[in-house]
């Protein structure tokens, strides 16, 4: 008899989940972004880099619609590292220059850029290279200062100290770097946190980001706290520093200084979106999640696809589950019912999906090479056993499990610590379950379940 137990599975399951690799993204995103503003709309730039595009489609004054698509092709930079002084035009050289928060010139940042970058032979690598060791060395804080040579010595940033802490690296370094500012839409509230393939955003509202010059492709935005070599469409760009673009911009909430002034009254609603963007691949480094495009070849084998239910519509709020032997690790569906996991090794893996009022959908699929496989689920109608596990004096059992019998395997649910469990995935119709713990007897039933029920059943355990 073999048993399937998920010791680790709930905690892998919470909404939110930070994958723990670099994941590697292919394909293409577009937003359109209506914006309302009480106080009105003064100016929102249109702006085009390597595969960024904002378009501003409409507006009136107090009313906006603008479009951002990002196009996730491989990067494929050939430029070489160092870069020479005429692959730098000289409108560009600015952007190798220290400012009063960048200070690129400083000797601590200095011999940081030359122990960073020092044996790369692209600026790819040199990029990469930058960007892994911020996201695993700076921390997210915005209560200190915010200058480049602060955030370098106390390890501590927001997006804008963070976003000039790596300026002055790379202008240290000889690569052009310039600050963007914009704002990063709530949609519904006033600040929030977001998440876009698993990485989350750890601020709300106004935001700032990097923008890179490469020879062979032009200038790429990366965002230190999300992504590398892009930027998510929801980047809505105001500015960027040291150009034409829009040079009175100022950041305000609001006021007359501002081009566009923001405050709660502000609405901002997305009235079309396309995403086709997947996980394809991963990549170990750094450790805390970035999102980036690939820059090399294959590394490791992905599965990516939608699980949608028999009438076609996407299965929101499950989870994607990639079972190794009798252990199973959890990837959150996002609210399209879409998944994309990365980093996998060649070999056979048992995968299931799980969502609530939908029994369990399981496949094989067989990595003979890195590469990526598309993967599509249809869920049948299913249900939910939930309940709470009791000793005889009603105190709640921690850490047990309640097993759902399949023939003769079973997969377990543990107890939370106040013994209530959930089991999801359910099929249709009589459904075996048992509970036994340490110092318990065991305890069996048989539950009959209706397609889309929600069935509680209770437990008090002897010992």
């Amino acid at each position: 008899m073999r048993l399937f137990r998920s010791f680790l599975l709930l905690a892998l399951l919470l909404p939110g989940l930070a994958l723990p690799e670099t994941m590697i993204l292919e394909g293409k995103h577009r937003v359109v972004l209506d914006i309302i503003n009480p106080s009105g709309i003064k100016k929102i730039p249109d702006y085009q880099n390597a595969n960024f595009s904002q378009k501003v489609i409409e507006t009136k004054p107090w009313t906006a619609r603008v479009e951002i698509i990002i196009t996730l092709e491989p990067f494929r930079s050939q430029a070489g590292y160092p870069l020479a002084d005429y692959q730098v035009p000289e409108q560009f050289q600015v952007f190798l220059k220290p400012e009063a928060e960048v200070q690129s010139s400083r000797p601590e940042i200095q011999r940081q850029a030359r122990e960073l970058v020092g044996y790369a032979s692209t600026e790819t690598d040199a990029v990469t290279r930058v960007a892994d060791w911020m996201a695993d060395n700076i921390r997210y804080e915005v209560n200190t200062p915010q200058d480049a040579l602060s955030v370098y010595r106390n390890r501590a940033g927001s997006c804008a100290g963070q976003t000039r802490l790596m300026m002055a690296i790379l202008r240290a370094a000889g690569i052009p770097a310039r600050y963007a500012r914009g704002f990063l839409p709530p949609g519904g509230q006033w600040g929030f946190d977001k998440e876009y393939w698993g990485v989350s955003i750890k601020s709300g509202g106004f935001h700032a980001w990097i923008e890179v010059y490469y020879p062979d492709q032009g200038w790429v935005f990366s965002d230190i706290l999300h992504s590398l070599n892009f930027v998510d469409p929801h980047h809505l760009l105001f500015q960027i520093a040291g150009t034409n673009l829009n040079p009175g911009y100022e950041t305000t909430v609001s006021g007359e200084d501002g081009n566009i002034r923001m405050e709660e009254g502000t609405s901002w609603t997305i009235f079309s979106e396309d995403d086709q963007s997947r996980v394809v691949d991963a990549l170990p480094e750094p450790k805390r999640p970035l999102l980036s495009l690939r820059t090399g070849p294959q590394a490791t084998c992905a599965v990516y696809g939608v699980a949608k239910d028999g009438a076609g519509k996407p299965v929101k709020s499950g989870s994607l589950i990639v079972w190794e032997g009798d252990q199973g690790k959890g990837y959150p569906l996002d609210r399209k019912g879409r998944f994309g996991v990365g980093g996998l090794n060649r070999g056979t893996y048992f995968i299931s999906v799980r969502a609530e009022g939908f029994a369990e959908a399981k496949k094989n699929v067989t990595f003979e090479q890195p590469e990526a496989k598309k993967l599509d689920f249809v869920l049948e109608p299913g249900g939910v056993i939930y309940g709470r596990v009791t000793d005889a004096s009603g105190q709640g059992i921690s850490g047990i499990y309640v097993y759902l019998w399949q023939g003769g395997s079973g997969k377990g649910f543990p107890t939370d610590e106040d013994g209530n469990y959930k089991v999801i995935g359910c099929s249709a119709g009589t459904q075996r379950l048992s509970v036994e713990g340490p110092g318990y007897q065991k305890a069996e039933a048989k539950i009959e379940i209706k397609p889309g029920a929600r069935v509680e059943k209770n437990w008090v355990l002897k010992r």
